[in-house]
This record gives C-alpha cells, structure tokens and sequence, in this order.
C-alpha cells in the first residue's frame, strides 16, 4: 500500500506544472494632444472709427469675447495637458 501511494504521489507531482513566468512589459507612452479646437483662438476684432462711444463699446465687447474664448482654451489644453501627466 505504502508503494502504492508513494507511486502516485511521484506520479502526481510529474504531472504537475510550474506556475507561467509573469513578463512585466512597462506601459508604452502615447503621445496624445489636445483636439485641434482648442488651439485656435478667436480672432480680435477691427479697430473701429471712433466715431460714437456706441461703436467704441461694441468693439471693446468683441474684443473681450475674443479674450474669453482663447483664455477658456487655454485653460482647457492646461487641463488636458495637467490630466494627461497625471494618467502617465
């Protein structure tokens, strides 16, 4: 009986497999940019002829929204930009 058991242990264990060998590759980098929107701005407005303070605060109106819009964007590349180095 001792034979028996001693046999199938050996026979057992001949079948038995070593754990696979894990191979950690390090994660590739991707070069990713920010979408093509976000790195154009909104043009300035023409200088008008100062000819009524109407014109004069129209323009200045225009030329704040021009301003906003491309601080918004660059805030958003800055975003994009910040997250992206935080992912890698």
């Amino acid at each position: 009986m001792r034979k028996t058991v001693a046999l199938l242990a050996l026979a057992l264990a001949a079948c038995a497999r070593p754990d696979p060998e894990v191979i950690r590759l390090p994660p590739e980098r991707v070069l990713v940019s920010p979408p093509r929107l976000l790195l154009e701005c909104a043009d300035a407005p023409a200088v008008p002829d100062a000819e009524t303070q109407r014109a004069v605060a129209e323009y200045l109106v225009r030329l704040e929204s021009a301003g906003a819009d491309c601080r918004d964007k660059l805030r958003a590349v800055r975003e994009f930009i910040e997250r992206e180095s935080a992912d890698g």
